[in-house]
């Protein structure tokens, strides 16, 4: 209702549906893309939308029938969608699915892509390396660590070849990113312990990479950074 104060008149250009949210009104975050001029959305129906800048729609297709769309990234014209349920879908931006790959897990957030590898982190604290291509597995991390968070969660960070992880258990972990082996993890939980309430709303931040440092912030205030 009242404008940044840098902004001297806000004018809406156009409106468009886009297809439904998880609440009917909104669309699941984040789902929008914008890209060569296109704006690309996933509602969560798993309807994939494309529009010019000016609002006009260019396309939209069901991607995956009786399936929720949650996510979504993309690279060099390919688009990754993912459900809640595991459904992780390549296509292109006409909606032609590439490939389409299922696992068996819970999730929160949207894929990480670095270089030809897509990354996924369940919110039962499983990492995914697969192949942009074909979908294929490269590698695969399997913790122990229990599903600690139903809200959200933060997402891996990849730079110079190392992927760190932020489990919901307050370990941040690092893995070779090409071969997943494993290299260093650091707690993030401090002093201050959580019953399994109360971590139903307890989260670590999506870590930061810069150059050769990454940034972490997560449970009991604590913000580190460190030598990548």
């Amino acid at each position: 209702k009242a404008p940044h104060y840098l902004i001297k008149e806000t004018k809406k250009n156009w409106k468009e549906d886009a297809g439904k949210g998880l609440s009917g009104d909104i669309l699941t975050l984040p789902s929008v893309l914008v890209a060569q001029k296109e704006i690309y959305t996933l509602d969560s129906q798993f309807n994939f939308h494309v529009f010019d800048l000016e609002g006009k729609k260019i396309s939209d297709k069901n991607l995956v029938k009786n399936e929720k769309g949650l996510a979504f990234t993309a690279k060099n014209g390919q688009f990754y969608a993912l459900s809640p349920k595991g459904t992780l879908i390549a296509t292109n931006k006409d909606g032609k699915v590439q490939w389409q790959k299922t696992l068996e897990a819970p999730f929160r957030n949207e894929p990480v892509i670095y270089k030809d590898i897509i990354y996924l982190l369940s919110a039962d604290n499983d990492v995914w390396a697969l192949n942009t291509k074909n979908g294929k597995e490269i590698w695969h991390y399997k913790t122990t660590a229990p599903l600690t968070t139903l809200w959200g969660m933060g997402r891996p960070v990849v730079n110079n070849d190392i992927i760190v992880v932020p489990f919901s258990n307050g370990l941040v972990t690092a893995f070779d990113a090409q071969n997943g082996t494993y290299l260093w993890e650091e707690d993030m939980s401090g002093d201050k312990s959580f019953n399994q309430i109360d971590n139903l709303t307890q989260m670590i931040a999506s870590p930061v990479a810069e150059e050769n440092s990454v940034y972490l912030a997560g449970h009991a205030n604590i913000t580190k950074a460190l030598n990548l």
